[in-house]
């Protein structure tokens, strides 16, 4: 199936922008009062994108649009290779350009914000086109982020190195043992200097959301979340996968805290006493919480953790059990083979079977 691509109607046939200078009408006075630029967005769409999250970053804009009654934003949408991109719904997006469109001299071709909306299969698509366009859009000066998979991409860049990031759960595990120098963590939206990234889907709207209440201001992020009946706003760093008993806590709970803490230490587990302490909780008190609301203990939570990092690793990457086992924490290989077999009823080794079946 193929529709045709969001189009901003104020675009010029050419791909740059036309002048962003503007100003308001008379104010009745005969005084004309200056307005905010136009903040001119390029989104980078690559096949496997999830339509929700480009939904998500567009639909929020064009309304900020309407609300106002000013073009505050003025966006493109560009390929990789083609003027098309494939969702992973299979639906098909007509695009305004690719990057072979993009010249390096050209200075109405350089966006004030780039986006990279990916999905599913993102690894196929480093190349060397997307790291040098990605790597002159932050020499001049744009602000560069990654949307669902996108931080892939971004950080194959080498954009991300030693920065805080976040990308779709699933892609997690891989991700951190692909880009090792990059700080991964399970948020909604991460910022770091001016690259930003968000886990996608919804969290592309939170991101779309955000840009808003920057270039216009938080009472238009209001109307515009309205809208879209979206009136509860989701803090940036809010967890992208929370137990469903746990899902309204502040970050500052010390249950989030807790898990935080086993989250962002797979590889080197800490102790109970560690993580308790960490937390502002007794053993004790860390033991008799995890009991009334997760109904499980802490060491077997935070195994199972480790466990589904295992999985994920096993399914999306090719690195060998062995390795596997050493980043998920396991002392040994036999270790870890045995919490597999015990977890999931099977091997390691058929996992990894049956994802190199599939693929």
């Amino acid at each position: 199936m193929e529709v045709s691509g969001i189009r901003n109607a104020t675009s010029p046939d050419s791909f740059g922008w036309p002048d962003t200078r503007c100003v308001e009408p008379s104010d009745g006075r005969g005084q004309q009062q200056t307005r905010r630029p136009t903040a001119n967005v390029l989104i980078l769409v690559v096949d496997g994108f999830s339509l929700m999250s480009l939904s998500g970053l567009v639909e929020p804009l064009k309304q900020a649009n309407d609300v106002t009654g000013h073009g505050h934003f003025r966006w493109r949408m560009i390929g990789i290779e083609k003027a098309q991109a494939t969702s992973s719904s299979g639906i098909s997006v007509g695009l305004d350009g690719c990057l072979g469109d993009l010249h390096a001299g050209d200075i109405q071709a350089r966006p004030d914000t780039v986006l990279v909306c990916a999905g599913e299969g993102v690894e196929i698509h480093a190349a060397w086109q997307v790291r040098s366009f990605l790597q002159r859009m932050r020499r001049h000066g744009a602000m560069i982020g990654g949307v669902g998979t996108g931080a892939w991409l971004v950080a194959d860049a080498g954009l991300l190195a030693g920065r805080d990031c976040t990308i779709h759960w699933s892609k997690i595990p891989a991700f951190a043992e692909k880009f090792r120098d990059a700080r991964i963590e399970n948020r909604l939206i991460q910022q770091d200097d001016n690259i930003h990234t968000c886990a996608g889907e919804m969290a592309a709207f939170d991101m779309s959301i955000g840009m808003i209440n920057r270039a216009v201001g938080h009472d238009t992020g209001q109307r515009v979340s309205n809208h879209f009946v979206a009136d509860i706003a989701r803090a940036p760093n809010d967890r992208q996968r929370l137990p469903q008993t746990l899902k309204y806590r502040s970050p500052s709970d010390p249950m989030i805290r807790a898990i935080a803490l086993m989250e962002s230490n797979i590889a080197t587990p800490r102790t109970m006493s560690e993580i308790a302490s960490q937390a502002g909780l007794s053993r004790r008190q860390l033991e008799r919480l995890f009991k009334q609301h997760l109904g499980s203990t802490p060491h077997h939570y935070y195994l199972a953790l480790r466990l589904d990092w295992a999985r994920d690793l096993l399914r999306q990457t090719k690195i060998p059990v062995t390795e596997v086992a050493i980043a998920s924490g396991f002392a040994s290989t036999s270790q870890f083979s045995k919490s597999f077999r015990d977890a999931y009823a099977c091997r390691p080794s058929d996992v990894r079977q049956v994802s190199a079946a599939s693929t």
